[in-house]
């Protein structure tokens, strides 16, 4: 089932060109709707689909949504995060777990058997989610200069936070600033008529992704954030959002994200910015920041949060623009 724009490199190849090559059929289901994707993984028998975490999230929030309807769930669990799923399903019963199961498969059709999941950063709870209705996640990694995949792996396989290892014939080591740099054969030689862009997107001949990341002792790449979006504070510390936003999922966000607010004094104030699951009331959201802030290490501490009816911005292949949106944004509640 494909979901994202064929005009990018990673739907074009790894969605569209690599099933042809298998054999496989590619169905598209019109609207990128989560209901008419669920309906389209039945009727069509759909085996595999390639997601970024939003959409990925979306569809399992519409399945779960459709359980709770029908009263095989509860209705507190289409607002659960990953991690409040994963948790859930792990405390099931054998007897419940098949209950469960059956429906699932009823919603979303019996064929359905692996996602593949890149272009953003995951919870690594959707592997236990997934697992549970008998789906395998795969992970990946890459970008378009690079061809563009440059790490795959079983995310069972995968220790948390990981994203495979580099693909055979694709050369990773990390560079300055812990940029993740790649040789390959399918990487780019350079951008068409721009010399000046072509120097800077290499360093001593290795393709500079812009990303920063670590290989361990086992050659598992792991990402840690864009290094544009780095935030520096008042107090000379250089973070990312990337660190920052596992400490604040709560079931009452329907989406978050943290961007980087500029002070008064030219500094980066890291900020949450929330869409909220519902009406809920600012007084409400205040608290449960607060609390979610309180728990968080010192470093990964935010300055304030904002708050907003609409969804956060996204580039088509579900990215969040989070310059974009600090610049739509200011900082309306400040936490002491």
């Amino acid at each position: 089932l494909s979901t994202l724009p064929p005009s990018h490199a990673y739907e074009l190849v790894a969605g569209q060109l690599a099933p042809l090559s298998a054999g496989a059929r590619v169905v598209y289901a019109g609207a990128l709707l989560p209901n008419r994707l669920v309906e389209t993984m039945r009727t069509q028998a759909v085996t595999r689909m390639i997601l970024v975490p939003a959409l990925l999230q979306a569809i399992v929030r519409e399945v779960v949504g459709t359980l709770a309807d029908r009263g095989v769930l509860d209705q507190s669990c289409p607002s659960m995060t990953a991690r409040e799923l994963a948790a859930a399903v792990r405390a099931l019963d054998a007897s419940e777990r098949a209950r469960i199961n059956a429906a699932i498969r009823d919603i979303i059709g019996p064929a359905f058997h692996v996602v593949t999941l890149g272009g953003a950063a995951s919870d690594p709870a959707w592997t236990d989610v997934l697992a549970f209705a008998g789906i395998d996640l795969d992970l990946g990694y890459g970008l378009t200069e690079a061809g563009p995949v440059v790490a795959m792996g079983r995310a069972a396989d995968c220790p948390a936070g990981s994203v495979g290892r580099p693909l055979p014939g694709v050369n990773v080591r990390i560079g300055t600033d812990d940029e993740i740099l790649v040789q390959s054969p399918a990487a780019m030689t350079g951008y068409a008529a721009d010399d000046r862009a072509t120097a800077e997107a290499f360093a001593d001949g290795w393709l500079r992704t812009g990303d920063r990341g670590r290989i361990d002792s086992d050659g598992f790449l792991f990402i840690s954030g864009r290094i544009k979006e780095a935030m520096v504070t008042s107090a000379g510390e250089t973070i990312y959002p990337d660190e920052i936003e596992p400490f604040y999922a709560s079931p009452l966000f329907a989406e978050f994200a943290v961007v980087p607010v500029q002070a008064a004094d030219g500094n980066d104030e890291p900020t949450l910015v929330i869409v909220p699951a519902d009406s809920t009331p600012t007084d409400v959201l205040r608290r449960e920041v607060a609390t979610l802030r309180a728990a968080a290490p010192a470093r990964l501490r935010i300055a304030g949060f904002a708050h907003r009816r609409d969804a956060l911005p996204r580039s088509a292949a579900g990215k969040i623009r989070r310059r974009a949106l600090a610049d739509d944004i200011r900082l309306q509640e400040r936490l002491s």
